[in-house]
């Protein structure tokens, strides 16, 4: 591993984590995603403001990501680490964006697909699908943020222990 590679894969996923595409599409419908709802530029505000279509090609995106910095970061250097570097740094970019002041959104999208494509087993793969389809089975509850968080966390601890 050689330094320069981590702060070049760190800044240029951190970089790519701070678009923010609720204000793109909002502004392309004459609107500003900050200024509605919540203010939260995330999917759930997006479904709420625009409907069922724009929020989930928000959280599509969103999505997108976490996973595309992981894959290139992956291809490129052919190492995990690098991987976890992209993701996170996507992830940090998502919630802490310097092109927006450092508000951003949640990071649940984003952490979501970045953790749905880490080299893991097909059971691994399984479970994580189904946490997928929970997150979109409650995305137009109230508490969206409550029930995402909850389970992310927990696997981390669980992950960190060795329990897969």
């Amino acid at each position: 591993m050689i330094w320069w590679h981590i702060c070049l894969v760190a800044i240029c996923s951190y970089l790519f984590g701070n678009l923010s595409f609720a204000r793109y599409i909002s502004r392309a419908k004459k609107n500003d995603i900050t200024k509605l709802g919540s203010g939260n530029p995330g999917s759930t505000n997006m479904l709420r403001n625009f409907g069922l279509k724009i929020g989930l090609l928000n959280l599509l995106l969103d999505m997108l990501k976490g996973f595309i910095p992981s894959l290139v970061a992956w291809l490129i250097f052919k190492s995990d680490i690098y991987l976890y570097i992209a993701g996170v740094g996507a992830i940090v970019g998502h919630i802490y964006p310097v092109l927006y002041k450092f508000k951003g959104g949640k990071g649940i999208a984003t952490m979501m697909k970045y953790e749905g494509y880490l080299p893991i087993s097909k059971q691994d793969m399984i479970e994580r699908g189904i946490e997928q389809l929970d997150f979109v089975y409650v995305i137009g509850d109230a508490y969206v943020d409550h029930p995402s968080f909850g389970p992310a966390i927990i696997m981390r601890i669980l992950e960190a222990h060795g329990y897969k």
